[in-house]
């Protein structure tokens, strides 16, 4: 009785989880809501990126030389003997579930959704209190700050770093969340002005 009712969970949450197939190739957006299921076999490397499920059987593609290509199908049946794997995409974060039990309670509990209620109100808050000084000893010192945090504890005095782009430096100052501040564009233009003067006047090495 017991295993009847876990195995209908389970088609249940398959097919839950297809009502929100993601398309070939897409953006991350606020509107953003897909799910990517995968069955892996138990004591095998087969591995099925899940594309249909009935109560009698389910297909997808088999993944072969690191490609999800080959079509192939299975009675549900031997969902026993098939561990599940998902990739939730959510707003402009992913998440990833491991086990039929993981996938339910986290969805269930609306996970997703609470991280993005949550990353919002940081979001705001960070937009709030962010400001992209353009001063040059402010961003020299915001540089060398970060080149310090950086260096190892053990024989720090011969760290020396690493050459990275102005995008990266960017993100290493503010954060990452400086990518969804609203005025992400106007700043990273001028914080990469600020960076070629500084290596005009030789503060910094181009």
């Amino acid at each position: 009785m017991f295993e009847g009712v876990t195995h209908a969970i389970k088609v249940a949450a398959l097919k839950y989880g297809l009502r929100r197939l993601p398309p070939d190739s897409f953006q991350y957006h606020n509107t953003t809501d897909f799910i990517s299921l995968y069955l892996n076999q138990t004591g095998s490397e087969r591995r099925l990126l899940l594309t249909e499920v009935s109560d009698g059987s389910f297909k997808g593609f088999a993944l072969r030389e690191k490609r999800f290509d080959m079509p192939d199908f299975f009675v549900t049946e031997d969902l026993q003997n098939w561990k599940l794997d998902v990739t939730r995409f959510y707003g402009f974060q992913r998440f990833e579930y491991f086990g039929f039990r993981h996938f339910i309670v986290s969805e269930l509990t609306l996970f997703p959704q609470r991280q993005w209620l949550r990353n919002k109100v940081l979001q705001t808050f960070y937009n709030s209190k962010t400001n992209f000084r353009q001063d040059r000893m402010i961003v020299l010192r915001k540089l060398l700050e970060l080149h310090l945090s950086q260096a190892p504890a053990v024989a720090a005095v011969l760290y020396q770093g690493s050459p990275r782009s102005a995008i990266d430096l960017f993100a290493g100052v503010y954060g990452t969340r400086a990518y969804a501040h609203p005025k992400y564009e106007e700043g990273s233009v001028k914080f990469r002005l600020v960076l070629e003067s500084l290596a005009k006047t030789g503060e910094l090495e181009k």
